[in-house]
């Protein structure tokens, strides 16, 4: 559970700018959907009269606001919007929060114009308050959700992180080591650090082997990376570890001192490096390495043959480290009519909020309503940014459309057509999607009072990504689906199965009043919440993908997909 809890402290430096004091902007967001053409604008800041977008707080700030604007575009007559903003801690719970002063949550437009002018006032704005500095939301360090929504309807998200500027430094060297394997194309299974009991501190990464070589150029490179992100990652270890899984039984363990790896990266002597390499080979069925030389030589021997480590070929690294993706789409109320298009902006920033150049990208669609986005993939410009244009669909909804460089992603709305009655379905997707969630169905049965989600985890996850997906999951349900009685978050596996991961609505009310119950105290959240996941673990079943027919429980075999 901790390390699902750290996963969740992801910065999100976006540059936005902005003062009520002076002319100033909110940053865009989704327009609302409203065919006159207003658009909602948003921003976080720890002062009730500055606008300025901030997006990490130490726990010491007495509050954090958002803030919500509404401009009217192209004339459109002056009308008043009922917002609604909510917080969201890194638990997947919501927290109380307040508005601020005189705020109500109503808000008067601004004309384009006047807002551009800086012409807007106290009537044109709103804020919610969370308090922080003294209360039990300062213990809630990580990534925290804001939603925005519009006559109960979800139109935008923003996150922040709640961390001192000590864990931010030391969770980005760490982070941002790890994101630059990732950005290499490699799939990083765990990154993290070990004191042994000499008191060594010891770094260690494991992948899969990207060669099927053990003496190939291409392994050579991903030892040198492993490496390498383990220094950077860890800048105090003595000892550092690449674990490289040549088979679902096989790992190999390679061996190296920090120092030695510091001589190698600045003599390039590649002898000298495999020289200084030790390494061992780890029996996942049996829990244990190969005990002897012989052993370990006949491994080798048997599954690659005798031979020499290849250099590595010349990589050229990827510059910069992704932090997070701004979506921004205009305009984001079009009609169901199959030609109309919007303009998609993805802005690309790097830990430090500044843009990242040379970046690749993707677009994709999903959603109630229907469209295509041209072109799917792109790279940056000078500015951190790509554009693509939006193709409306002839199916009203709608639609999110999610940006993703590697593993991060960033995502906005828009809505096609008539708004329907019925907002919760795209309140789920739209706040999973935010948490970078790839949404398959959502479904809510009135007759059984049953709300379920079927969200891709992938083909490679682990068990923390799978407990933080069940958290969000079956919170984000709990709220939108308010008279459903069952619940539950499915996850395909496999292709020929899908895990189902029920709960009761009962279950999510008390793991919530469990939280606040505990008043920051991380010890008491996380047993509430591992309570929580037992109950939904014990209950879990798997179904036949192709027919939906149990073919049994997930307890049946979590020792062979998890290791439990």
């Amino acid at each position: 559970m901790k390390s699902m809890l750290r996963g969740l402290m992801v910065l999100a430096l976006l540059a936005l700018c902005g003062s009520l004091l002076a002319p100033a902007t909110l940053d865009a967001a989704p327009s609302l959907a409203d065919k006159t053409g207003y658009t909602l604008m948003a921003s976080l800041s720890a002062d009730p009269k500055q606008s300025d977008y901030t997006a990490s707080f130490d726990p010491e700030v007495s509050a954090i606001y958002a803030w919500a604007l509404v401009v009217a575009e192209g004339g459109a007559a002056e009308k008043q919007f009922s917002v609604d903003i909510q917080f969201t801690s890194p638990l997947g719970n919501k927290v109380e929060s307040k508005w601020y002063s005189g705020d109500t949550g109503k808000v008067t437009t601004v004309p384009r114009e006047d807002y551009d002018a800086g012409k807007w006032g106290a009537k044109n704005v709103t804020r919610r308050q969370l308090d922080i500095a003294g209360t039990d939301n300062a213990d809630l360090t990580g990534q925290w959700t804001v939603t925005y929504s519009v006559s109960g309807k979800v139109v935008h998200s923003e996150n922040f992180t709640l961390a001192t500027t000590a864990e931010i430094e030391a969770f980005t060297k760490e982070e941002a080591a790890k994101k630059e394997l990732e950005d290499k194309g490699y799939t990083v299974k765990a990154f993290s650090s070990t004191t042994w009991s000499d008191g060594t501190l010891a770094a260690y990464v494991r992948m899969p082997m990207v060669s099927e070589t053990i003496y190939s150029s291409e392994t050579s490179q991903q030892l040198v990376d492993g490496f390498t992100a383990d220094r950077k990652g860890f800048p105090t270890a003595a000892a550092l570890i690449v674990h490289l899984e040549y088979s679902e039984r096989y790992w190999i363990r390679y061996d190296i001192q920090a120092a030695d790896l510091d001589a190698y990266l600045k003599s390039k002597d590649f002898n000298k490096f495999v020289n200084a390499l030790s390494y061992g080979i780890w029996d996942t069925e049996k829990g244990e390495f190969l005990k002897t030389s012989q052993e370990r030589k006949d491994f080798i021997t048997k599954n690659f043959g005798a031979g020499t480590y290849k250099p590595p070929p010349k990589v050229d690294p990827k510059q910069g480290t992704v932090g997070s993706v701004r979506v921004q789409v205009s305009p984001s109320t079009l009609p169901a009519d199959g030609t109309s298009t919007a303009q998609v902006t993805a802005t690309v920033y790097d830990k430090q909020n500044k843009a990242v150049p040379n970046t690749a990208l993707t677009f994709a669609v999903s959603g109630t309503g229907m469209g295509t986005i041209q072109p799917k993939t792109a790279t940056t410009d000078s500015k951190g940014q790509a554009k693509a244009t939006y193709k409306a669909g002839t199916k009203a909804g709608t639609v999110t459309i999610t940006v993703t460089v590697g593993k991060t992603t960033g995502t906005t709305t828009l809505t096609l057509g008539e708004e329907e009655d019925d907002p919760a379905e795209d309140n789920v997707r739209t706040f999973l999607a935010g948490q970078g969630y790839k949404v398959l169905k959502v479904e809510y049965n009135k007759a059984e009072a049953y709300a379920w989600v079927l969200l891709d985890l992938g083909e490679d996850f682990e068990i923390e990504d799978l407990a933080q997906a069940i958290l969000y999951g079956c919170m984000t349900l709990r709220e939108n689906y308010a008279n459903a009685s069952k619940l539950a978050v499915a996850v395909p596996y496999e292709r020929a199965y899908t895990l189902v991961f029920p709960a009761k609505a009962t279950d999510v009310d008390q793991v919530v009043a469990a939280v606040k119950a505990a008043k920051g105290d991380k010890a008491k959240i996380n047993a509430a919440l591992q309570r929580f996941l037992a109950v939904v673990f014990n209950n879990a079943v798997v179904l036949d993908a192709r027919t939906g027919k149990q073919v049994g429980t997930v307890k049946d075999f979590t020792d062979i997909t998890f290791g439990f």
